[in-house]
């Protein structure tokens, strides 16, 4: 999963499987048009992750628009305002990249800027991606 692109449901997957340090929890919402794919909850954090796939563009300049549906960018938007923990975690044929809160974007101006603004891009391990979790997001997880 770390090193090609995969699912939204087998990001899910993945991670509650290789993570079991932190409990996750898919989330299917018919009500709040938007809420994110997964709700995750450590010691001392809990927030959200919205899950998105797709094929990074061949040119390196080409601008990179994330496929939100109706409401997920706006939900997002309102709860990090809020204060919520959210993150972004785009799974691409490149690799996996994560974004965390107000570096969340629906459109990154090239691969650059989009790379530029992922907390953790393309981990090589589950326990890299841990690590992140401990120290970056104020674990422990």
């Amino acid at each position: 999963m770390l090193n090609k692109r995969v699912t939204e449901a087998e990001i899910y997957a993945s991670l509650a499987r290789n993570i079991t340090s932190i409990e996750l929890q898919s989330v299917e919402n018919c009500r709040d048009l938007g809420t994110p794919d997964i709700y995750f909850s450590g010691k001392v954090n809990q927030g959200w992750i919205e899950s998105k796939q797709f094929v990074m563009p061949k040119r390196a300049g080409t601008s990179i628009e994330i496929k939100f549906r109706p409401g997920q960018y706006g939900w997002l938007r309102r709860f990090i305002q809020a204060g919520s923990l959210c993150m972004l975690v785009c799974s691409t044929d490149l690799g996996l990249y994560i974004f965390v809160g107000k570096d969340i974007r629906a459109i990154y101006l090239n691969r650059k800027e989009f790379e530029s603004m992922a907390s953790l891009i393309r981990p090589k391990s589950y326990d890299e991606i841990i690590e992140f979790f401990n120290t970056k997001i104020k674990g422990p997880f």
